[in-house]
């Protein structure tokens, strides 16, 4: 009970104005007079009646102190005070556009959460309410942000384009925490707010989202999941390969195409296997060995099931880089030198898994050799051509003669402290993980006029690693002996050798195979590179480039090299295999901070004090009444 005004409680003070009266007022008192037969008998009769007199005293007293106190507290304005909820009509619609494009008669789960949406859109605003609607894709956004009747027509033509031409249902997974952080922002300003969640995956706990699922119970779908590759000890490929099937007992065919099986032209294998899926296993695993086809070099893999699904976009994909590009090398010294070749070896197997290094070693005896045809030409010592080529990489080692066209002035022999070493220029991907002050070197060969060079080592004031990049030249320059100094012996020249071939030669992509959504970071060998695909047809200048796939599909990668031929690449973008499969559990949703608002409400009591004042009102006349009867 709370009191409104606590100044009528001053009126408690009748109580003591009320004791004052009693203790003031005459008491009866006992007194000897002449009495008559009659007196004495109206005073026995009196005397008899004091007990009960006491009493209703008592009672009276007790009753007058509560009609003061009872007159007080309606002075006061008493009240209960309580909370109720606030209600509101302000909804948060988060639409799962993930890639919700499993159909039934002719109609996406996306048309129908979108189709939903509408409607709860145009019941909230149509009812004064507030709307915000949030795209949840990859990469979630507000599509409309607590709008209100005024643009409602505006918020129908965005739901409304939502389904017209292509689809702006993704084939990327949700990103349902980066959704459920827009709607916490929307729950921060109003608490009460209702967030519905329209999506086709089933949810346990759904904490405090409103989730309807628009799954229809007819669906069902085959997939392609994923393919994996390995080279058996017999040198024959193994395809590994992920089926699934959801929503329904089937046999499914799955076929594998491996094109350009065993470098033959026009020697396509199609590989075959039945796969009998019932209720309770869901995913396999095909595996195609040597037993099937003895493979040992291949192209491409279309990989691909025939259905007639709720889902056709997951029913096949490629695998590419069955493959591998040739990188041609040749090596020419004056000198029987063991290094060169020993490290050409080792950087070989170490970068085997993206390319086949095919080296060509001249007899140092020989003195024709090759200056064009190849993509990595070392000259060594005297060895120098009179013009170095200009159709691939040049690395020239411990220069001993002059070309006219590589750039720079040999400008002789020179010997010094056989423990003199080198100092770092600027810092750069070819000196990765090399310690420059610990090599030593006991001569070298001058270097003058090397412009369009960058110097990345130095002994004193003279170059002794030198670099250009250019269109039409690429050339590296080691201006020292490795048989005399200690770099040939430490791992500084592995290094120098490697960090040479990941410079001038990067592997485009890392993988052939990605997911919707996934980010590709590009590299070229040459100046640009240019990218085609779904919806996609972009050159890139600068690397290393990245790009967002978000559509499925073979995205080719085409580049220039040096020598004018063009490199053809390709990669493929599967849809992910969570959103394969159609009948998918989590867990749990992102949790929402939910602030309960309430405002105060008042019980007046004025009328059960008035109530209970007339009640003892009457009681009181009651007693006061018995006095006289």
């Amino acid at each position: 009970m709370t009191i409104l005004l606590p100044l009528g409680l001053l009126g408690l003070l009748g109580i003591a104005a009320l004791i004052i009266i009693y203790i003031i007022r005459p008491n009866y008192q006992q007194k000897m007079i002449s009495s008559t037969y009659v007196w004495k008998l109206s005073l026995k009769y009196r005397r008899k009646r004091i007990p009960i007199s006491r009493f209703r005293n008592i009672l009276l007293f007790v009753l007058q102190v509560l009609i003061i106190a009872l007159c007080a507290f309606l002075l006061a304005y008493p009240v209960i005070l309580s909370e109720v909820d606030v209600l509101n009509t302000e909804r948060v619609i988060v639409i799962d556009s993930s890639a919700m494009r499993v159909s039934d008669n002719g109609e996406t789960r996306y048309q129908r959460a979108v189709t939903e949406a509408k409607t709860l859109t145009q019941t909230t605003l149509n009812a004064g309410g507030t709307i915000t609607i949030i795209m949840a894709d990859n990469d979630p956004y507000y599509l409309a942000q607590r709008s209100t009747y005024v643009n409602a027509d505006d918020v129908y033509a965005s739901l409304d384009a939502l389904l017209e031409g292509t689809t702006s249902c993704s084939y990327a997974s949700a990103d349902m925490d980066k959704a459920a952080d827009l709607a916490q922002d929307i729950l921060d300003e109003n608490p009460q707010a209702e967030v519905y969640l329209y999506t086709g995956t089933t949810y346990i706990y759904q904490n405090e989202f409103n989730v309807i699922n628009v799954a229809a119970d007819d669906e069902w779908n085959v997939a392609v999941l994923d393919c994996t590759v390995e080279l058996d000890y017999d040198n024959y490929y193994t395809f590994s390969i992920d089926v699934a099937c959801y929503g329904r007992s089937e046999e499914i065919t799955l076929y594998c195409d491996v094109e350009g099986a065993n470098n033959k032209e026009g020697s396509d294998i199609t590989l075959a296997r039945v796969v009998q899926f019932g209720t309770d296993a869901e995913e396999q695993t095909v595996t195609f060995d040597s037993s099937d086809s003895q493979i040992y070099a291949w192209e491409t893999l279309h990989i691909y099931v025939i259905a007639d699904d709720s889902f056709s976009d997951d029913n096949s994909f490629y695998y590419y880089g069955g493959t591998k590009e040739t990188i041609t090398v040749q090596y020419v010294s004056d000198a029987n030198n063991i290094y060169v070749p020993t490290v050409l070896a080792a950087v070989s197997y170490v970068l085997s898994d993206s390319y086949n290094i095919a080296v060509t070693e001249v007899n140092y005896n020989v003195t024709n050799y090759a200056t064009t045809g190849f993509d990595v030409y070392i000259f060594e010592h005297s060895r120098i051509p009179s013009t170095i080529p200009t159709d691939g990489i040049v690395i020239i080692l411990d220069p001993e003669a002059q070309s006219s066209n590589a750039g720079f002035t040999w400008g002789g022999t020179v010997s010094v402290d056989s423990s003199t070493t080198l100092t770092s220029g600027v810092q750069h991907d070819l000196t990765n993980n090399i310690n420059v002050t610990s090599i030593t070197i006991a001569e070298y060969q001058r270097i003058t006029n090397y412009d369009g060079y960058t110097p990345l080592m130095y002994y004193e004031d003279n170059p002794i690693l030198l670099y250009k990049n250019e269109a039409d030249s690429k050339v590296v320059v080691l201006a020292l002996d490795l048989n005399m100094s200690n770099m040939a012996v430490q791992t500084a020249f592995p290094l120098f050798m490697y960090n040479v071939f990941k410079y001038y030669l990067p592997v485009t992509v890392s993988d052939f195979l990605y997911e919707v959504g996934d980010t590709v970071s590009l590299s070229a060998k040459s100046s640009s590179l240019s990218v085609s695909g779904v919806d996609v047809n972009t050159t890139y200048t600068e690397f290393p480039a990245n790009i967002i796939v978000t559509k499925p599909g073979t995205y080719t990668l085409t580049q220039q090299w040096i020598n004018g031929e063009y490199i053809i690449e390709s990669i493929f973008v599967k849809i992910p295999s969570t959103e394969s499969n159609i009948n998918r559990e989590v867990d749990y949703l992102p949790t929402l901070v939910v602030d309960v608002v309430t405002e105060d409400f008042t019980i007046d009591l004025l009328i059960y004090f008035a109530a209970a004042l007339a009640a003892l009102l009457f009681i009181e006349w009651l007693l006061q009444a018995r006095e006289y009867f």
